[in-house]
């Protein structure tokens, strides 16, 4: 059996399609040798521009280092500030007790806690029944006594005529001329004139009645009680003036002008914006035993006709200067820590800190003493993760 050759590929081609192959062949070559090219050239121009990368600007590196608020003090002399606070307190202020027992009859309408009262004006009546009698017995006892004086009198005058008229030589006794008698008729007369007066008086104190301007602190008894002598009947405070005693230490007073001002201006503590003029009255010439200080005693007079009315037992602060002081720095209040720090920004840029001497506060300032002349950048908000060295961006803020 003769066997069948099959012709070949190539052999059966045609010439175009032989063209063909060979110029895809020599496509594929092409591509391969452009991208062995092409490779090392973009592998050699990322490495040169990572070598070559520009270096980063000055305000890009402040970027990233912690920005800080810095205020630029330097020192000088200032006036020491004296910021005193105390409590308004009245001029006066009375516990009212009853001077006689008996039963509350009557209770008037301004003697209520919280209220004010004029002086004269009524506050409570106790029972004056049994008072009014006692009144009445200690007269007729005054009659009866004043009745038997001049009657002893009369007898002491008689007594003297008839030794006279006797002729006797000797010297006549006491007794012969009433002498005694009448001493002891002039001693009932006069205890009688004081019980009539004790008499009196108790029976007007039955009516208890303001002894001054005030305002009624507090009531403590009510109509139909019963009270006895010294049993408390309520509080009030005189609303003539308040005086506020500002307290001062050892240092505080020493720092003071000699000459103390006339007046002061207090500020309220708890309302925001009422002041008040004060009165100088003069500087405590003692020590507190107990707190060492020395009070500064100011009065305002009609503090219930102010435009804002200064009540007893509010609190109150005053700015008094003192002498002027050298070589002061004023640093903003929030720039001292409650560990008592100072930070600050040396020429370097970097964070440092001092224990400074605190001389006195004031101005929402705290003013302390300079360690040197040269201005410091003080930080006004330091937090509590500084750390001294550390490298900070200051931001510079132009000191109030």
């Amino acid at each position: 059996m003769n066997a069948i050759v099959k012709p070949t590929s190539d052999a059966s081609a045609t010439p175009s399609q032989n063209i063909g192959a060979k110029a895809r062949r020599g496509k594929k070559i092409w591509v391969s040798l452009l991208a062995l090219t092409t490779i090392p050239l973009a592998l050699w121009a990322t490495a040169y521009a990572i070598n070559n990368k520009p270096a980063p600007m000055q305000s890009e590196k402040h970027q990233s280092l912690p920005a800080v608020t810095v205020i630029e003090s330097t020192p000088g002399a200032y006036p020491y500030q004296l910021t005193l606070n105390g409590e308004a307190t009245p001029e006066y202020e009375l516990k009212l007790k009853a001077d006689v027992a008996g039963k509350v009859t009557e209770v008037g309408k301004a003697f209520t806690a919280g209220a004010q009262v004029t002086k004269g004006e009524l506050l409570f009546v106790i029972d004056a029944t049994d008072y009014r009698a006692a009144l009445a017995s200690a007269k007729q006892t005054l009659a009866e006594a004043d009745y038997a004086l001049q009657q002893e009198q009369r007898e002491a005058e008689q007594a003297e005529r008839d030794w006279k008229r006797s002729g006797i030589k000797t010297p006549a006794s006491d007794l012969t001329l009433h002498k005694p008698q009448l001493a002891s008729a002039k001693a009932k007369f006069e205890a009688a004139q004081a019980a009539v007066e004790q008499a009196s008086n108790n029976l007007a104190r039955t009516r208890v009645i303001a002894p001054f301007d005030g305002v009624v602190v507090s009531r403590s008894l009510a109509l139909g009680d019963y009270v006895n002598v010294g049993s408390e009947a309520g509080t009030l405070y005189s609303v003539e003036a308040v005086q506020v005693r500002l307290s001062l230490t050892q240092q505080q007073w020493g720092m003071l002008q000699q000459g103390l001002p006339e007046t002061v201006i207090l500020r309220s503590i708890d309302d925001d914006g009422a002041t008040w003029s004060a009165q100088v009255v003069g500087l405590d010439n003692y020590i507190d035993a107990s707190t060492r200080l020395r009070g500064l005693l100011v009065e305002v007079q009609q503090p219930l006709q102010q435009e804002t009315m200064l009540l007893p037992g509010s609190f109150v602060e005053a700015d008094i200067r003192g002498v002027d002081m050298a070589d002061v720095l004023k640093v903003p209040a929030s720039a001292v820590t409650a560990g008592g720090y100072l930070w600050y920004v040396d020429q370097d840029d970097k964070l440092a800190r001092e224990t400074p001497e605190i001389l006195f506060a004031g101005d929402e300032s705290i003013y302390v003493k300079a360690e040197s002349a040269a201005t410091l950048a003080v930080v006004r908000n330091p937090l509590a993760g500084y750390t001294p060295g550390a490298q900070v961006h200051p931001v510079r803020e132009t000191a109030q």
